[in-house]
This record gives C-alpha cells, structure tokens and sequence, in this order.
C-alpha cells in the first residue's frame, strides 16, 4: 500500500477534464400548484398569477357549451358569503372549449390551466387536465339585497364570477 501525502503548494495544471455536454436533460415539464379560487382572482383588477399553471377546486355554477363562450364558472366549495370591498372573489370563469359539453351545474372539479385576464375579467384558459372530485360542498348565492346593492366597479369586483342572489324590487 501506497500513501501520499498532499503537496503544500498548490497545482497549477486541473486534475479532471471537465464536460462540455450536460449528463442529463431535464424533460419534466412543470407542474401546477394547487390555489384557492380566492388566490387567483386577487384582490385587485386582475389576478396575480398572470401566465402561472394553477390548479383550483370549484362547483360549477353555470355552463356555457354553446354561444361562443365555450366555457363555464366555478365557485369555492361552500362559499356564498357577503363580501367587502377588497375581499377576494370566489368565482372563476374557466375557458375550456368543448370541455363544457360535459358539465352539468353542481359537479365538483380541479381544473388545471393558465391564469389570466380576458376582457377585465379573471379566468383559467388553456385548460390540460380536469378531473372530478367526489363530496364538495356546494357554492351558495350571495343574496344581494336593495339595501345591500353594490354600486361601484370596486363593490363589485369581490363578487366577480360568483352567484348573486337578488332580492327586492330593482330598476333595470
């Protein structure tokens, strides 16, 4: 058996040859995160997770398979409470093309796809994977009342793609 001792003085030539191609190359894609409707919505004019895959859990609430919209709305299971100005949305438009043919109102889903803004309005688009879940809670409409009518864009914005129940007599 040989021993060696290191040398108090520094090398000046590398003792391995470095590589110039990488030994793998990454292929996972990326995954989504899970987030609440609330957290995608925001609570300002648009979502803050702009271009982020995210996947949220909702209740349909309305479909659209035909019309050009091509699309429907979930809501938090079990929300349907009175929001405030500055309160986040429980409501999400999901643009999904002839995804919605399948829905009915009341299924339970996590929706994956791309957060975004289309014409004001926050949305999921780009939609790669829905799946249905079994045991939610269903959404609730937020009764809307003539004394608690929502009169400006920002009163309105907490309740953007929720159920609104009105009550009373209003003017149209």
């Amino acid at each position: 058996m040989t021993t060696t001792s290191p040398s108090a003085e520094p090398s000046t030539s590398p003792t391995a040859e470095p590589t110039a191609e990488p030994t793998s190359v990454p292929t996972a894609t990326p995954t989504a995160s899970t987030v609440s409707i609330a957290d995608i919505q925001g609570t300002g004019d648009s979502t803050p997770l702009a271009g982020q895959t995210v996947t949220a859990r909702g209740v349909v609430t309305a479909v659209y398979a035909t019309g050009g919209f091509s699309g429907y709305y979930i809501q938090t299971p079990g929300s349907g409470t009175a929001k405030k100005p500055g309160d986040a949305s429980d409501g999400l438009f999901v643009y999904d093309g002839d995804g919605a043919a399948s829905l009915v109102v009341g299924d339970c889903l996590d929706v994956t796809g791309t957060a975004g803004e289309y014409n004001g309005l926050t949305q999921l688009s780009k939609v790669s994977a829905r799946t249905a879940v079994a045991d939610c809670a269903p959404a609730t409409p937020v009764e809307i009342s003539e004394s608690s009518w929502i009169p400006t864009d920002t009163d309105k914005e907490p309740y953007e793609g929720m159920l609104v129940l009105p009550s009373g007599e209003f003017t149209i």
